[in-house]
């Protein structure tokens, strides 16, 4: 949590710096997608290198990197420093980030006993989750309270306490890596492209929220606290799917009606009408996100082993993030000519599609009967 929650503070006190900088919100937008664009290019990369380290003292590593960059930045803001400074940082905090997300998953195989492996991936989506709940809302408090340089100071002691308390962890040695890439397997293929239908659904059901306010009569600013709202499903889902995971006997199947499960809980909704309403349509339409994200995570676990597990889970934190980021850029494209409302649509024919494709690769393969000729003499096998 300590490292996490930092992370998910980053995108609005991104946001708070520019602003602090020089007045305007735009460069922090910027800064924040600059930065999340770092983070998915550097991920792949990343994640091998992990594989060649002890991972947890990279770990350490990486969040006393992280919470270098934090205090920097605070530096910048305090002596008025350029404003380009700010993007090198963002590129450093980027780098840190692309290590964190994907070695925390990684290095859970020395964390918990090898029976809650499986289990710690649902728990794993939860709390991350919830970060990112609890992120965003932190933030608006800190900056109310004392302005930018307030919040990067305690993203700044959060970020290096997360770096202490990995001392507690047991160490991970480095193994022997192929050189054979991961992503050249068909199976973690899969995988990577159903995560990031998976997160493109979301992020585009996720954007669409601060866009359905004029319906209500509400403003945009009022979206905040139904995003919340809509975090809250998913913790709920979350906090379900921790204390009884979802079977591993038939992952393809289950998977299959936790999507079209999340298509049908989207729809309603799309059709609320008023902002009561909608805001309980909002808790129950995202139920099954944690619990499809941590099947998925418990997937790549199972194909794992030892020896690539920061580069696999590289591809899964990547895929995940890019899934968000073009459902926020497809709403951002497809607002105009189409109404906001018509979104939630989308999604849930996304998901619609996804579950019926796994249902169909759940089938058995039909046997072709060999069509008789003339030629055709004996008995046909």
């Amino acid at each position: 949590m300590a490292a996490r929650l930092p992370l998910s503070m980053l995108p609005l006190a991104f946001v708070l710096v520019g602003q602090a900088a020089d007045g305007s919100v735009t460069l922090g937008a910027t800064l924040t997608g600059f930065g999340s664009l770092c983070a998915c290019l550097a991920a792949p990369a990343r994640g091998r290198l992990l594989d060649r380290q002890e991972l947890r003292r990279a770990l350490q590593i990486d969040s006393l990197v992280a919470a270098g960059v934090f205090a920097l930045l605070l530096v910048v803001l305090q002596f008025d420093l350029p404003t380009a400074l700010l993007f090198v940082l963002s590129v450093g905090g980027g780098w840190s980030i692309a290590g964190m997300m994907s070695g925390l998953r990684a290095l859970l195989v020395v964390a918990v006993p090898a029976e809650q492996l499986r289990r710690s991936h649902f728990v794993e989506s939860l709390l991350t989750e919830l970060c990112y709940g609890l992120g965003p809302i932190l933030v608006g408090v800190l900056g109310l309270l004392g302005g930018a340089k307030l919040v990067l100071l305690v993203m700044f002691a959060i970020q290096a306490s997360a770096a202490l308390s990995l001392r507690r962890i047991g160490t991970f040695a480095p193994r022997r890596v192929s050189r054979t890439k991961l992503l050249g397997r068909r199976d973690v293929r899969r995988l990577t492209a159903l995560t990031f239908f998976v997160s493109l659904g979301y992020g585009t059901l996720e954007s669409n929220v601060p866009q359905r306010m004029g319906e209500f009569g509400l403003s945009t600013e009022v979206g905040g606290w139904f995003l919340g709202i809509l975090a809250a499903g998913s913790c709920i889902g979350g906090m379900l799917a921790s204390i009884r995971p979802t079977s591993a006997r038939y992952p393809r199947l289950v998977a299959a009606v936790l999507a079209l499960a999340f298509a049908v809980l989207i729809i309603p909704s799309a059709l609320a009408r008023t902002a009561p309403l909608y805001g309980f349509t909002l808790v129950i339409s995202t139920l099954a996100f944690v619990p499809i994200v941590g099947l998925l995570a418990a997937e790549f676990e199972s194909r794992l082993g030892v020896a690539q597990r920061g580069e696999g889970f590289a591809y899964f934190v990547t895929a995940l993030t890019l899934g968000g980021a073009v459902g926020y850029l497809g709403n951002g494209l497809l607002i105009g000519p189409l109404a906001a409302s018509t979104m939630p649509w989308l999604a849930a024919a996304l998901f619609g599609v996804v579950g019926a494709m796994l249902l169909a690769s759940c089938a058995p393969p039909s046997r072709r009967r060999p069509m008789r000729t003339a030629a055709t003499t004996g008995p046909q096998s």
